[in-house]
C-alpha cells in the first residue's frame, strides 16, 4: 500500500474490526494456554465497505494492504496445517471503542532504514498503534 493510501484512511468511518487467529493442529506450543493465537492480522472494515489488513511481513516490517483478509491456508487440511479463521471484535474488547468513530489522522512509524513498522489511527474516541515488534503484530488503544 503506498504512502498516499495509507493517509486515505483520515476520514473513513470504522466500521467493523477483525482478527485472524490461527488454531493449532495438535496442542499448544509450551506458554501457550488455549489452542489459538491471538497474533493473527488485523482487519479494519470502513463505512464505504472498504478494508484495511494489518500484518507483519517475515522481515518484521509492518504490511498494510488494502482489500478483505486471505486466509492463507485456504484450501489446505486443516487437520494437518491447522487453520486460520477471522473472529469479529466486540465490546469488551478495547479495540471495540474506534467502532463507528471516523479516523481523524493517520501517522506512520518508520525504523532507521525507512520501513515501516507502525501505525497510528486517531480516532474522536482513542487512539489505535498498530506495529510490529519482535515478530509479532501488536495493537494498543488509548482512550
Amino acid at each position: 500500500m503506498s504512502w498516499a493510501e495509507i493517509a486515505r484512511m483520515s476520514g473513513l468511518s470504522c466500521a467493523r474490526v477483525f482478527r485472524a487467529q490461527y488454531e493449532f493442529v495438535e496442542e499448544s506450543p509450551p506458554g501457550i494456554e488455549d489452542d489459538t493465537s491471538p497474533d493473527g492480522a488485523l482487519q479494519i472494515t470502513w463505512g464505504d465497505d472498504s478494508s484495511t489488513v494489518f500484518d507483519v511481513n517475515s522481515d518484521w516490517t509492518l504490511s498494510v494492504e488494502r482489500g478483505p483478509w486471505v486466509n492463507p491456508l485456504a484450501g489446505a487440511d486443516p487437520d494437518i496445517f491447522g487453520r486460520w479463521s477471522l473472529t469479529e471484535i466486540e465490546s469488551p474488547e478495547p479495540l471495540a471503542i474506534a467502532i463507528g468513530a471516523v479516523a481523524l489522522e493517520v501517522s506512520t512509524g518508520i525504523n532507521e532504514m525507512k520501513e515501516l513498522v507502525g501505525i497510528e489511527i486517531r480516532f474522536a474516541r482513542c487512539l489505535v498503534r498498530i506495529d510490529s515488534w519482535a515478530g509479532e503484530l501488536r495493537c494498543s488503544v488509548e482512550t
